[in-house]
């Protein structure tokens, strides 16, 4: 196994993952508040932790909006306050497509790219053991919602 000049050993992905949810009426009262609304898209209290490399929306009406990711430590969704919550990503919807995507900034990390050069970062949210990722809608309820999703791989 290749290592670097630290004798750091490469992250390794053991299963990839691809998750998605309808967002409807998950909802939590504004981004600093994450609740009981939301809808769970990765639940790492199982197994070993993952990594997301990528989370989107995908545009299913057009619907206009805010949508944001929250790690939470709760065990479960009904535990769920902002002692154990935290916001990870956010998005605004200003104008939606039905088949658009829609991608969430997600915060850096700090593992290295290989030959790129200085200041390039890998983005991704890592979920650690014990951890849960969930996605909400932020304020009233869509009618009809978007598909809300994340992709990457479990340790």
């Amino acid at each position: 196994m290749s290592s670097t000049s630290t004798n750091k050993q490469p992250l390794m992905i053991d299963r990839p993952f691809a998750r998605g949810r309808l967002i409807t009426s998950q909802v939590v009262a504004d981004f600093r508040t994450p609740g009981t609304g939301v809808t769970v898209l990765l639940d790492c209290t199982e197994n070993d932790g993952a990594i997301v490399d990528t989370a989107f929306v995908f545009g299913a009406s057009t619907n206009t909006g805010e949508v944001a990711l929250y790690l939470t430590t709760a065990g479960n969704v009904i535990n769920i306050s902002n002692s154990n919550s935290w916001p990870v990503a956010y998005l605004n919807i200003p104008s939606a497509v039905v088949g658009g995507h829609y991608f969430l900034d997600l915060p850096e990390l700090l593992t290295p790219i290989p030959r790129v050069g200085s200041g390039a970062k890998n983005r991704g949210i890592l979920v650690e053991k014990g951890e849960i990722l969930v996605g909400a809608k932020i304020g009233a309820p869509w009618n009809s919602g978007h598909f809300l999703g994340v992709q990457g791989g479990f340790f």
